[in-house]
Formats: structure tokens, sequence, C-alpha cells
């Protein structure tokens, strides 16, 4: 199978299809198959994105600038060693 990755809002619009499969009566098996990935993404995708909509996916999308934490120069700044002043 080739290996290939889904974006966000793929992957809610799958998971909705095979929600409406599942309500039709068919197995986990046949839901997958049809949806060409494996019952174990299924799985990882239905924990990750059940319940959301197209539009909530949209907020899961990074915004192109570090979040506290990931700026290694900050990172290293924090790390040196600390600077003591005179007491009066």
């Amino acid at each position: 199978m080739k290996r290939r990755r889904h974006s966000p809002e793929q992957i809610i619009r799958l998971l909705a299809e095979g929600e409406k499969l599942l309500g039709q009566g068919e197995s986990i098996e046949e839901v997958a198959r049809h949806l060409e990935i494996t019952e174990s993404t299924w799985h990882r995708w239905r924990n990750q994105y059940g319940g959301m909509k197209a539009d909530d996916a949209k907020r899961l999308k990074p915004s192109g600038r570090p979040s506290n934490g990931s700026d290694p120069c900050a990172q290293r700044s924090s790390l040196a060693a600390p600077t003591f002043r005179s007491l009066p």
C-alpha cells in the first residue's frame, strides 16, 4: 500500500464518511478497506480527531511562530549561569 499523509481536514472528512458507513452496518474492516487505510489508522484517527468538524481542524495548524519553550535561543539564555547582584 502506498504511504501518504493526510491533512487534518481530509482525516475529518474520511472519519465522517467512515462513520456513515458504520451506521449502514458495515464492519470496521470493510470501512478501513473502503477508505484505503489500516484499522489501526482508523482507531488512531478516531481517538485524535473524533468529534471534530472541518473548521476545528484549521485551529490545529501551526501559526508559523514558535510557541513558548520551542525557541532554542530562549532556552539557551534561560540555561545560562545566573547573574548575582550585590546586596546593599
